[in-house]
């Protein structure tokens, strides 16, 4: 029971008490002999008390679920409030991801060093939000692919430490082109991890001759 609580049955209590007292003290004035009149007095305030103690437990009570369906309420529009941020920060986060993407892509175009252009491309996939774009991963894909195969093994070993990236990618099996996309993606693994090992082969039997 809260500290408001106690002090409104408190009150209650100590005014039916006082009530009583004053009672018995007109029955005390008048020599001690407790008439019939009196007697009901002391009834009727007896009944007074009970019944004040539990009107003051009903009010205590009738506040404290006030309050707890304010509380309540509070809680459920800070909810929502919170609901509504998270979708406004979802929304956000998919512009920039599609913004950061798409720059990257214009960069892609902009560089003739084949390191650069496959990392950007990696990354573009990588950023794109909504993998279910089919049409736009795809064409990511097949430009990744494309130049993947004109760059030498020794420019792919460079991009092997960023492959991790595109193994990270889920891409859902509802997409449209799934099959297509999955064998460029996996394609496009294959081709760096084998140009990384060939080098790292390469590395070896040079030190070995050393």
């Amino acid at each position: 029971m809260k500290k408001r609580d106690i002090i409104i049955v408190t009150i209650c209590i100590a005014t039916a008490l006082i009530c009583m007292a004053l009672t018995f003290w007109g029955n005390y004035k008048n020599e001690g002999v407790l008439s019939p009149d009196a007697f009901y007095g002391v009834l009727a305030t007896f009944i007074g008390i009970c019944a004040t103690i539990i009107v003051g437990f009903q009010i205590a009570n009738f506040v404290k679920i006030h309050e707890t369906e304010r509380q309540m309420k509070k809680v459920q529009e800070e909810r929502n409030k919170m609901e509504e941020d998270r979708e406004e920060l979802y929304r956000n986060i998919k512009s920039i991801r599609t913004l950061l993407s798409n720059a990257l892509v214009g960069i892609a175009r902009n560089t003739d060093n084949n390191f650069d252009k496959v990392l950007t491309l990696i990354m573009s996939i990588y950023c794109e939000h909504d993998k279910k774009e089919s049409g736009v991963l795809l064409s990511r894909y097949k430009t990744l692919i494309t130049v993947i195969k004109k760059c030498s093994s020794k420019e792919l070993y460079k991009v092997y430490d960023h492959i991790q990236n595109l193994k990270d990618i889920d891409i859902p099996k509802d997409t449209e082109h799934y099959i297509e996309i999955m064998k460029l993606h996996l394609e496009t693994i294959q081709l760096v991890e084998e140009a990384a090992k060939k080098e790292k082969e390469k590395e070896k039997e040079t030190k070995q001759t050393k």
